[in-house]
């Protein structure tokens, strides 16, 4: 059980899954996945990465859920950064034909909280606490790019900031998530 605060918050457990019958083979399959993983001797980086760091897994995480679903996708791996791609289209415009920004807020925390679920120990993970987001320009079609980078890595509370760039790198929103860092239980 996964406890925040001294009080049950989210029970993690794959012969007991979610009670929700469309969640319960992603949840036990992707904790499968990363568990077998992370006990593997996969290689680490020497940098801020506590965990494996594979493009593999972390898109595989998201797979099933609305980061899958608005096509976000993790293509690179830094020493202390991590970027993933979002395609600006029918899932992720609003009427206007715009990037929406709430698909924008969601592709900023799925990089700040993988990023960060990544950048603590084995047991442990991290869940969004408070959101900021500036849009900057519009975008009504391509792909955008985030570039997450932590600001600080703390054992309770991390913050990370995420660029959100056009094609030509170009500026379109900005933005930084703070963190709780949890501890998963046995």
């Amino acid at each position: 059980m996964l406890k925040a605060g001294g009080r049950p918050a989210i029970t993690v457990h794959p012969s007991k899954p979610c009670s929700h019958r469309h969640c319960a083979p992603i949840v036990s399959v992707l904790l499968s996945s990363l568990c077998s993983h992370l006990n593997s001797n996969a290689p680490m980086s020497d940098a801020i990465w506590k965990k494996p760091t594979d493009l593999a897994i972390m898109n595989n995480f998201s797979k099933e859920c609305m980061v899958g679903h608005i096509g976000i996708e993790f293509i690179e791996i830094g020493p202390d950064y991590l970027v993933a791609t979002m395609p600006v289209d029918h899932r992720t415009v609003q009427p206007l034909g715009l990037l929406h920004g709430g698909a924008s807020a969601s592709l900023l925390e799925t990089v700040a909280s993988v990023g960060a679920t990544w950048a603590v120990g084995k047991d442990d993970f991290c869940v969004g606490v408070e959101l900021n987001i500036n849009h900057i320009k519009a975008k009504r079609h391509g792909l955008v790019k985030a570039i997450g980078r932590p600001l600080q890595l703390g054992g309770t509370i991390q913050v990370w900031n995420v660029d959100i760039e056009d094609e030509q790198g170009g500026m379109v929103a900005t933005g930084r998530l703070t963190l709780a860092v949890r501890h998963q239980k046995a």
